[in-house]
């Protein structure tokens, strides 16, 4: 843990600054710079593990050398610009506006963000409340790595719906937004659509990649991935929606949908439902992360139509 956050704050400033790249269309450059120091934390994880006999702590040592790597190539890459967004060092502090602004924009972003794994705690409880079944545990554990891949999948799609809603409320073109979200609908339904098939059908041979002669770990881990990727669209919807309402700068109303759409249900279904013995089953427990999709993009939904008529109805009543 200690080697782990020694490297949170160039973890920071790498996203910080590959957020500032991606707003101004610059998207490239932060792939190119993880290209970069994804590789080089590979070859340190190698030295610090093997050659240096560091063990775990040479894993998170690694993680934190190449997270100071990407974040120095972000800092340079804004240092060099020409435009509005270069980093100039003389004028580092803090304005109190803008500061107010990203406050109030991040911290209920943030604590949206930590509904996810705080109701991740409880779902994992559950889930070794499930320990004496065979093959259960590696099975899942297998399978959550590939759900891993499908996360920062709608991740991206979030990004997308973020950056290009964003832009085009900052112009004031609200047909523009009509359409990025329109396109990033669209793209999510094609993306994560072609994604759940593909891993629904190769199922058996991703977890062969972890599981080696186990029968039963198999098994549930392609429970898991049935119940989890066929409706897994809704998810990116979900990703998709919530960047749209970052972008149109709202913020507070999305963390309250997630904590009670997410967190909320989430915990209440592990505390209730799953406790009765005829569902206290690995299906009855997989199968809340899908109600809680749709819940949440429903309110979402909801909450982006509201938000976009009435930022174009002001639009109209300015001009």
């Amino acid at each position: 843990l200690n080697a782990y956050f020694s490297g949170m704050i160039p973890h920071m400033v790498y996203n910080f600054g590959a957020a500032i790249l991606r707003a101004v269309g610059q998207s490239s450059q932060p792939l190119f710079f993880l290209m970069i120091s994804g590789p080089l934390k590979l070859l340190l994880t190698v030295f610090f593990v093997s050659v240096c006999g560091m063990d775990v702590a040479g894993l998170a040592f690694a993680n934190s050398c190449a997270q100071t790597v990407s974040a120095t190539l972000v800092v340079i890459s804004l240092a060099k610009r020409k435009d509005h967004c270069r980093l100039t060092w003389k004028s580092l502090k803090f304005y109190g506006e803008s500061l107010k602004r990203i406050l109030q924009l991040g911290i209920p972003s943030g604590i949206q963000s930590a509904t996810f794994s705080l109701s991740n705690v409880f779902i994992q409880t559950s889930v070794n409340s499930l320990a004496t079944i065979p093959g259960f545990i590696t099975g899942n554990a297998a399978a959550s790595s590939i759900c891993a891949f499908a996360d920062t999948l709608t991740s991206a799609l979030y990004q997308i719906s973020l950056t290009f809603i964003g832009q085009n409320a900052g112009a004031l073109k609200y047909d523009r937004i009509k359409k990025g979200y329109q396109t990033a609908t669209g793209l999510t339904f094609v993306t994560v659509g072609i994604v759940s098939c593909l891993v629904c059908i190769f199922s058996q041979q991703l977890l062969g990649l972890y599981i080696a002669d186990d029968p039963n770990a198999i098994y549930w881990g392609k429970v898991r991935i049935m119940i989890l990727f066929i409706p897994l669209v809704f998810q990116g919807l979900m990703d998709v929606n919530s960047g749209a309402l970052r972008g149109l700068e709202v913020s507070v109303q999305p963390m309250v949908i997630s904590l009670v759409g997410i967190c909320g249900l989430r915990i209440l279904w592990a505390l209730t439902v799953f406790q009765i013995p005829q569902f206290h089953t690995p299906q009855m427990l997989f199968i809340c992360y899908p109600i809680t999709w749709v819940i949440t993009y429903t309110a979402e939904l909801i909450l982006y139509i509201s938000t976009y008529k009435k930022l174009k109805q002001k639009f109209c009543v300015m001009s």
